[in-house]
């Protein structure tokens, strides 16, 4: 059941980015990236009352309390570094680098869960590793780059592996909760926390750079992407960390994080996006992986 929910989860991802790619075009990703979660948080919280979950959160014991900050403390620190990273390069070049989490989290796992390694899933991770970067097909820069872009590109592509290494380990403490308590519940508060360290980062940004809300626009197009985004990130989120309470969070994570699979297909189909022949194979090596993983 796990494995499913994880694949649930991988398509959603893969729709979210796609509504995000589109509509944080010429935006800034920090005031972005904050409406994005709150919407988000608004859509775990609204899901916890619908499935009477969110009763848990008032009983949670005071070590998944703790469990949950910590994580969630980790989470908000991954997003504010993804936000750095996208601020400085390509999306896609992000979205490349994002696939360090996979590994991250096997070795996390294995150090702090004591979560087994076999050789079908590290066969199987290096195929979605590999596969992901001929999708991606990253194109190589210019020798004459100025130093400054060069400057940006190297903090772009520091924050880039940062962040997914800190989402690994997010996901790995969040593992740590073998209690009753509802994993929607759990969410619930966790996401809450990521939205409160990413507004207090805009909010001093806004001080520090005398920025006023009312300088702030954000066209109708992308409010929406921005809100459909956040709505189908808060479902993802809810089955991802429901498949991790039952199942392997190495597995779990090597499987969402194979979204780029759908990626691929819904901005050829809504962005009109191409594919290149390297990136077929990358698709190729994909699928290979994720059989390997599951089977």
């Amino acid at each position: 059941m796990w494995i499913v929910l994880s694949f649930v989860a991988c398509f959603l991802s893969a729709v979210a980015a796609v509504y995000r790619k589109s509509g944080i075009e010429g935006q800034d990703p920090f005031w972005y990236g904050a409406i994005s979660l709150t919407v988000t948080t608004i859509t775990i919280f609204l899901i916890g009352i619908m499935t009477g979950n969110n009763g848990d959160l008032f009983s949670m014991p005071e070590r998944v309390v703790d469990i949950t900050l910590v994580s969630g403390i980790i989470q908000g620190l991954s997003w504010l570094t993804y936000m750095f990273a996208i601020y400085y390069i390509d999306v896609s070049k992000v979205a490349a680098l994002d696939k360090f989490n996979i590994v991250a989290t096997m070795l996390f796992a294995y150090v702090i869960i004591d979560e087994k390694i076999s050789r079908s899933m590290l066969i199987g991770t290096m195929f979605l590793i590999f596969g992901t970067l001929l999708v991606v097909d990253l194109k190589k820069e210019t020798q004459d780059i100025s130093a400054e872009k060069k400057q940006a590109r190297n903090k772009g592509i520091f924050w880039g592996i940062v962040s997914p290494i800190l989402m690994a380990l997010s996901n790995v403490v969040a593992k740590m909760d073998n209690s009753s308590i509802s994993p929607i519940a759990t969410t619930s508060l966790r996401i809450l926390i990521v939205t409160v360290v990413l507004w207090g980062f805009f909010i001093f940004r806004m001080k520090k750079e005398k920025i006023e809300f009312v300088d702030l626009k954000m066209p109708g197009i992308n409010m929406r992407n921005n809100v459909i985004s956040g709505v189908l990130t808060g479902i993802f989120n809810v089955l991802m960390y429901i498949a991790i309470e039952m199942g392997m969070v190495s597995v779990v994570t090597a499987i969402v994080k194979s979204s780029v699979l759908f990626t691929v297909v819904l901005a050829g189909i809504f962005l009109h996006e191409s594919l290149t022949k390297k990136g077929w194979v990358g698709i190729m090596l994909i699928l290979n992986g994720l059989v390997i993983l599951v089977i």
